[in-house]
């Protein structure tokens, strides 16, 4: 079954610009006939399973980053500086 670019969109959770980025990037694969971008759902799911993180590999680096940006105070004309 082949979808919109809006409905490929929202089932991907990406604004129109990131979604043609990752048709350009080859990583995501479309069909233009007629100058209609079309998505084949199937192969989005397989997108979506594919990439699939580990919570090790995701979380960590996120809460860790947050962590590192929490202790860091932003003086507007300054470096940042470590608190």
């Amino acid at each position: 079954m082949y979808i919109s670019s809006k409905e490929a969109q929202k089932l991907l959770c990406v604004s129109a610009n990131q979604l043609y980025r990752l048709v350009d990037a080859g990583k995501v694969p479309a069909y233009k006939p007629a100058g209609r971008l079309l998505f084949n759902r199937s192969k989005l799911m397989s997108y979506i399973e594919d990439s699939r993180v580990t919570p090790k590999d995701s979380v960590s680096r996120t809460i860790s980053k947050k962590r590192r940006e929490d202790r860091q105070l932003y003086v507007p004309g300054e470096k940042v500086v470590s608190l």
